[in-house]
């Protein structure tokens, strides 16, 4: 939400209060539209916040609402937000349990300039001390 926002929004169960009846925002992009929609399934609030979602065509476009105040919350991912200290803050984390795991793709490309360096670093993602990165 804007760091200035006056929303009070203590967890997921206040979204759909009337004091909280404000314009969010989501991503259309699959990937963060899916967690946003499977996080509001489970809570059971999707069918009540889904009218006042404002979709963005990726996570940063979501976010650049939220910062500048264009909705009054959105959601996106924690690693994007934090590209904007003092412009948003954080008004809860959906429970883990809320949403499938959030997987990114990574392959070493054909023509990599360094494919053994891209190889080591993917080893390196999947191992078991990567896995928290």
């Amino acid at each position: 939400m804007p760091a200035d926002s006056r929303l009070e929004l203590a967890g997921p169960l206040t979204c759909s209060r009337p004091a909280s009846a404000g314009s969010w925002s989501a991503t259309q992009d699959r990937s963060g539209r899916q967690y946003a929609a499977e996080s509001l399934r489970a809570l059971g609030l999707w069918d009540k916040l889904q009218p006042r979602i404002v979709f963005a065509e990726n996570v940063r476009q979501a976010l650049d609402y939220v910062s500048r105040g264009e909705v009054d919350a959105g959601f996106v991912y924690t690693t994007d937000a934090a590209t904007r200290p003092g412009r948003v803050r954080e008004a809860f984390r959906p429970a883990q349990d809320t949403y499938g795991p959030i997987l990114y793709p990574v392959a070493v490309l054909r023509d990599a300039g360094e494919p053994a360096l891209a190889e080591a670093f993917l080893d390196r993602l999947v191992a078991r001390r990567g896995k928290p990165c």
